[in-house]
């Protein structure tokens, strides 16, 4: 038992990992932030009359006391990971957060909570909700009961000011008409991964005011019943990934914005399969079957600006394209030629992904369009011919993945290695692709053109030397990667000093990743589509999402906040071109002003203003003499009768 009658007045108190049993909160009954999580705590003593936050995480606590947290300032309160089978009879009045995660509550039945926003009763066993639960929290915000054992949902909600309900992860299978009555302010609904098979017609009619619907991994859902979900007037967001979908399905609102239908078993888009979803900007098709695009079949969505169809089934670029597109991702198909007209009228185009095919030709300007790609992925395909004018077109590239092209033939030209008309690369990959690592090593005038580069990969690409005058090619870098290469580190002294300026006087980007085990992270966004999609791609969504953590008065539970000073760090690197005989320096961040500067600027006003008054005052005294002069020579003329 933890006494501490001598700290009474302390107001932020971290307990957490200590081991304790019982805790008596009287000992500081001023405090307002106490952590006591991760211990083994099974009964507290006292009222926290004091407290604003309290953390309970991960401790023994099996009953809830009502008259301990009769507390009139307790704000947040987490209870995570405990041994609690009931909260029937608990209520706390002044509550806005509550966590009860991880517990052994079988029903969703609480107490009077008047003010509680925020509820989280995920990773429990629930399987009934009381009927009387609008009445225990009618101010409730945010509803977490994932991860459950509901098997279906009565008319028992009701929450009037409810804007998020998490049911994802139980065992629904069947949607009524009315167990969504009432929640007119709802905007995001999750039934993802439950088993549902049948949906009530009007079902979705009640959430007027519904913005994201997640109803992914129920695979016994039908095309005719997922249409009626696509019913709210104000619906933008859908994912509906796993659920056997076949065909697209039409939608009876025409306002959805981000459709995500990946991982189902599509097999051609249609003309007029779209034609309900005209303010489309994101289709997600990836990991389907889809073997065919019948032309025109995209090109009528003009607000489409996100296409993903990565792992189908196509054996060519889709035809008709809208001219507004910036991110087309289509890896792992069968796309086996890119012809000059594959991507004619993207002048708007970002982000293009062509890894893992079986492109064996491009052709001339294929890309020359394309003003605006930023991103290139060409990686794990089988080109033979690789020109250098390949990547005519490209205004800002500053991403190239190149690895994995094994079948590049050799080129006996002076100049070999593609390189963008106006190069502004920052990232080079060429791993697994000796033949073009070969040429760029042999390639000085394209070499020269890399003033921006910051990563280069050329792991395993069968190098065994580097040039002894790298280092004047590429002043900006902070990755070269060369694992897996025969290198005699005996002839390449002279990069340990450069790697050392190097380190000096650039600081690392976190962002980018230099472990090489994940060869093929540039592009490929497939893996876990719907995050990609939200955090990368699309971030007006995630400004759909409530965050369950609270922010109470800018109040904290730990009572020790670590400041770190990031030592910062001079970005000038300088670096001499040895065939040219020129010194050039780089700058990333160049101060606003400095004295010196100053001094200098202002000292040629000051000497050119020095000589003009110089000048000036000479002038005048020559002037003022030569008057005097000419008055006393008319005096002298004067006759003596005027005197």
């Amino acid at each position: 038992m933890l006494n501490l009658t001598k700290i009474s007045a302390v107001k932020h108190v971290n307990f957490s990992y200590n081991n304790l049993t019982v805790f008596n909160i009287n000992t500081i009954k001023y405090v307002q932030n106490l952590n006591l999580s991760n211990n083994r705590i099974s009964k507290y003593l006292g009222n926290f009359t004091h407290l604003i936050n309290l953390d309970l995480e991960n401790n023994e606590i099996k009953n809830l006391n009502i008259s301990q947290f009769n507390s009139t300032k307790l704000l947040t309160l987490n209870l995570k990971s405990n041994k609690i089978e009931n909260v029937c009879n608990f209520s706390v009045i002044s509550l806005v957060y509550l966590d009860i995660r991880n517990n052994s509550i079988k029903s969703l039945c609480l107490g009077y909570f008047p003010n509680l926003k925020i509820l989280d009763l995920s990773n429990n066993l629930i399987s009934s909700i009381h009927k009387n639960l609008s009445l225990s929290i009618p101010t409730l915000e945010v509803l977490n009961i994932s991860s459950n054992y509901l098997k279906e949902l009565n008319n028992n909600f009701n929450l009037q000011n409810l804007l998020k309900l998490d049911l994802k992860n139980n065992l629904i299978e069947y949607v009524t008409e009315k167990c969504f009555f009432g929640l007119n302010k709802l905007q995001y609904l999750d039934l993802s991964m439950n088993k549902i098979s049948s949906v009530f017609p009007s079902t979705l009619q009640y959430l007027s005011g519904l913005i994201q619907l997640s109803i992914s991994d129920n695979e016994n859902l039908s095309s005719q019943d997922f249409g009626l979900l696509l019913a709210s007037r104000r619906l933008k967001i859908v994912n509906a990934s796993r659920t056997n979908q076949i065909k697209i399905p039409s939608s009876l609102t025409r306002s959805v914005r981000y459709l995500i239908l990946s991982f189902n078993n599509i097999s051609q888009i249609q003309c007029g399969d779209l034609d309900s979803y005209p303010l489309l900007n994101s289709l997600d098709v990836a990991n389907n079957n889809i073997s065919s695009i019948e032309d025109d079949a995209l090109g009528r969505l003009e607000l489409l600006t996100v296409l993903i169809l990565n792992e189908n089934s196509l054996t060519s670029v889709p035809y008709t394209l809208p001219n507004n597109l910036k991110h087309l991702h289509l890896r792992k198909n069968l796309i086996n030629q890119i012809i000059s007209t594959d991507f004619s009228g993207l002048t708007q185009l970002k982000q293009l992904d062509l890894s893992q095919n079986n492109i064996t030709v491009i052709i001339e300007d294929s890309f020359s369009q394309m003003f605006a790609l930023q991103k290139l992925n060409l990686s794990h395909n089988n080109i033979h011919v690789v020109s250098n004018s390949i990547l005519n077109g490209p205004q800002n590239l500053q991403v190239l993945d190149l690895s994995y092209l094994l079948n590049v033939t050799k080129c006996n030209q002076v100049l070999c290695f593609p390189v963008p008309e106006k190069n502004e690369l920052e990232e080079l990959y060429l791993e697994n692709s000796p033949v073009l690592v070969s040429r760029l090593m042999n390639d000085a005038a394209a070499l020269k053109t890399f003033t921006q580069l910051e990563l280069l990969n050329m792991a395993n690409s069968n190098l065994t030397e580097l040039r002894n005058d790298l280092q004047n090619y590429f002043p900006r870098i902070q990755n070269l990667i060369l694992n897996g290469n025969d290198i005699n580190c005996t002839i390449i002294y002279f990069i340990f000093p450069w790697m050392d300026i190097i380190k000096e006087n650039f600081t690392y980007k976190d962002s980018i990743a230099t472990n090489t085990t994940n060869q093929n992270t540039l592009l490929n966004d497939t893996n876990f589509t719907n995050e990609i999609i939200q955090n990368n791609i699309m971030p007006e969504i995630a400004n759909l999402f409530i965050n369950y953590e609270p922010l109470i008065n800018d109040t904290n539970i730990t009572a020790i906040t670590e400041s770190t000073d990031n030592n910062q760090v001079s970005n000038d690197i300088w670096y001499k071109d040895s065939t040219l005989g020129v010194v050039d320096a780089f700058a990333a961040d160049t101060p606003s002003s400095h004295p010196g500067l100053f001094i200098l600027l202002l000292l040629p006003i000051a000497l050119v203003s020095t000589c003009f008054v110089i000048n000036y005052s000479r002038l005048k005294r020559r002037l003022h003499n030569e008057r005097r002069c000419e008055m006393d020579i008319e005096i002298s003329n004067i006759s003596s009768e005027l005197w």
